[in-house]
């Protein structure tokens, strides 16, 4: 994971300039959830899942300081190439856009979920010490950094849920851990 918070740093910091096309990730799935409200209902198993996701969707838009750059839009394992543990290609690029860094790093954030799907805050340490060795967080951005791993999980389930695809119920279930986990329990846990 300290290796993957370095890798999404570098990009952050190399791009940091770069003029291309502006994406806000934010409204762009704010208001996919609420033109496709009805299909995600349905879709869940829980309405007390989809009572989460309404709430908490309207409070994870990224801080007005966040900082922005050339963000990969999903920056998970599954779209990177390995080689022991060197990561040696990053793929799926079709998300690309300039928008707020906070986003990136909450999607890498799925990362730190293990094997039986319990969120490994180790890891999540780990990729936030890596990160942050390249590219120091702010103040404001260690503040929301709870609301940074809601924006990554949230807005894959809505965006899966909204489009039609199959249900992942690994991603359900990682729902479900989040709705167990509160902000301050969060911070005791995150070591970094």
């Amino acid at each position: 994971m300290y290796e993957l918070g370095k890798c999404l740093a570098r990009l952050h910091v190399l791009t940091q300039n770069y003029r291309i096309r502006d994406k806000d990730n934010y409204k762009l799935i704010y208001a996919m959830f609420l033109k496709n409200k009805e299909k995600i209902k349905k879709r869940l198993p829980e309405r007390k899942m989809f009572e989460y996701i309404k709430e908490n969707i309207k409070n994870v838009e990224a801080p007005r300081k966040a900082r922005r750059s050339v963000c990969h839009g999903d920056f998970r394992t599954e779209n990177m190439r390995f080689r022991g543990n060197e990561i040696v290609n990053v793929i799926d690029w079709d998300l690309i856009g300039r928008t707020s860094d906070f986003y990136d790093l909450g999607v890498s954030m799925q990362n730190c979920f293990d094997r039986n799907l319990k969120f490994n805050f180790s890891k999540l340490s780990e990729l936030v010490r890596g990160y942050d060795q390249i590219r120091k967080l702010t103040a404001v951005e260690r503040e929301h950094l709870f609301e940074a791993l809601q924006w990554g999980l949230l807005s894959y389930t809505i965006f899966n849920l909204s489009s039609g695809v199959r249900v992942n119920k690994n991603n359900l279930h990682r729902v479900k851990v989040l709705m167990e986990l509160d902000k301050e329990n969060f911070y005791q846990k995150l070591l970094f």
